[in-house]
C-alpha cells in the first residue's frame, strides 16, 4: 500500500506542479517564436521596399 501511495503522490506532484510549469514555459517560448516570426516578416517586407 505504501508504494501505491507514493506513486499516487508522485503522479499528483507531476501533474499539478511540473506540467503547469512546462506549459508556461512552452507558451512563453511559443509567444517569443511568434513575435520573432512577425519581426522577421516585417523586416523582410521593409527590406523589399527599401531595395527597390
Amino acid at each position: 500500500m505504501k508504494i501505491q501511495n507514493a506513486n499516487f503522490v508522485g503522479i499528483a506532484l507531476l501533474t499539478f506542479v511540473f506540467l503547469p510549469l512546462c506549459a508556461d514555459a512552452a507558451d512563453e517560448s511559443y509567444q517569443r517564436a511568434k513575435m520573432g516570426l512577425e519581426e522577421a516578416k516585417a523586416s523582410h517586407v521593409i527590406q523589399k521596399y527599401e531595395g527597390k
